[in-house]
């Protein structure tokens, strides 16, 4: 078991804070799991450098100071893990469905 925010579970609501590092848990087809470092210079918080080549896919993260400021992390089995449904590390996470429909994002949000 990994202690982590599954994307299967919180993670898939709860992401590391933009600009924020954090440890990343890839899973490949042969449920192999590898830790990673995001680099936190995106807008997409789940990059990283270290990403190997390959079909790797995120099962889960952690921030790196082990604040688990979202309750305690999911107890996660690669396992039991629906490959197919997780987030490639290469793509930006879906905004909320509040900013994305909106042509110029959420007016809540992009206030000048």
């Amino acid at each position: 078991m990994i202690p982590c925010y599954a994307i299967e579970g919180k993670a898939y609501i709860f992401h590391p804070i933009l600009g924020e590092q954090a440890t990343i848990i890839l899973m490949n087809p042969e449920r192999e799991t590898l830790e990673v470092a995001s680099h936190g210079r995106s807008r997409n918080v789940f990059a990283s450098d270290g990403v190997p080549a390959g079909d790797w896919r995120i099962l889960g993260w952690r921030p790196l100071n082990g604040i688990e400021r979202h309750g305690p992390y999911d107890a996660v089995d690669p396992e039991l893990a629906d490959f197919a449904n997780l987030r490639n590390p290469a793509l930006e996470p879906e905004l909320g469905a509040s900013v994305k429909c909106h042509p110029d994002g959420s007016p809540l949000i992009n206030r000048k």
